[in-house]
């Protein structure tokens, strides 16, 4: 009995001993370079990075270590029963397919009852996931018009580059289009992007030039 003892108490100070706090935690995803490679990390750490989601939350949320626990939502259940406005802030996308898979009219409700979850007023970037996840071109043509477009840097950048196109307002997408354009070309001149922008623009702009003929 006294060697079991001892064995347990060994086996959980070793837990203790190598359990990853959130800054090795952070080290290590900010060397991942692939999806497939933060998949397979997350759900080799799931133990750790659950013990980490609170001091993460502590410490302000520091957005260079979001994208690990967003993987985290996606990809494992640790985080199924955490409230619709924590999972809003850890992907939008993911609440909308699981509400609304319950719900038809989950997405609805919320928009029309002014884009809050659990009390709590949306950001411009959560309600332009949700709307793009919804397909609703109208809240998202909204949200692009009067946020700064550096939310779009990331993963909204071909779904607000491509709205702006097609958007009626040309003298407005023009505008948006150059604003985003600047950032990017400020941040990396080197960008690929931006001969998508350059393009983009290039249409707008004729556009422009053909409304003001009528």
């Amino acid at each position: 009995m006294k060697k079991i003892i001892i064995t347990i108490i060994t086996i959980s100070f070793g837990v203790c001993v190598f359990a990853k706090d959130l800054n090795t935690l952070a080290s290590e995803w900010g060397q991942l370079t692939t999806r497939q490679a933060r998949i397979d990390y997350v759900q080799d750490n799931i133990s750790d990075i659950v013990q980490a989601y609170p001091i993460w939350i502590k410490n302000g949320r520091k957005p260079q270590t979001t994208g690990l626990f967003a993987v985290a939502y996606w990809h494992t259940t640790a985080f199924d029963n955490v409230s619709d406005y924590e999972a809003v802030r850890l992907s939008p996308q993911k609440l909308y397919q699981i509400r609304s898979a319950t719900n038809p009219n989950w997405y609805e409700d919320l928009k029309n009852g002014g884009w809050k979850l659990d009390g709590q007023q949306l950001t411009d970037w959560q309600i332009f996931e949700l709307a793009r996840s919804a397909r609703d071109t109208e809240s998202v043509e909204k949200i692009l018009l009067n946020a700064p477009m550096y939310l779009f840097l990331t993963t909204g950048f071909d779904t607000a580059s491509k709205t702006l196109l097609r958007m009626k307002d040309c003298e407005k997408a023009k505008e948006k289009l150059i604003e985003l354009q600047t950032i990017i070309a400020t941040r990396n001149p080197n960008d690929a992007r931006l001969d998508v922008l350059k393009t983009y623009l290039r249409i707008v702009r004729e556009k422009c030039i053909d409304a003001k003929l009528k």
